[in-house]
C-alpha cells in the first residue's frame, strides 16, 4: 500500500505511507518516521515525542493530533 494523505483543513500533505506488514514508513515534509499498526491505530514514536493517528473507515480519513486539537487528513486518489 503506498498512498497520500492531505490535511483537511490546512491543505497540506501528510505523507506518503508505504505499508510492509504491519510496519509503515510514513515521509513527510520534516523527514521520515516508522509507524507500528497496533490496536486500530498507527503508533509513530520519535526520539522527541510520539504521536497516534487513527483510521476511521466510515469517512476514509486519519485523525492525528495538531496544535488546536485533531486533524483530520483524507487519502488523495
Amino acid at each position: 500500500m503506498n498512498s497520500v494523505w492531505n490535511a483537511v483543513v490546512y491543505g497540506l500533505n501528510l505523507a506518503h505511507l508505504d505499508k510492509t506488514g504491519n510496519q509503515f514508513l510514513i515521509i513527510g515534509q520534516g523527514g521520515k518516521a516508522g509507524a507500528i499498526y497496533k490496536d486500530g491505530t498507527l503508533e509513530i514514536k520519535g526520539p522527541l515525542l510520539s504521536a497516534n493517528l487513527t483510521y476511521v473507515k466510515q469517512t476514509d480519513t486519519l485523525l492525528g493530533p495538531g496544535f488546536f486539537g485533531n486533524v483530520e487528513y483524507k487519502r488523495l486518489r
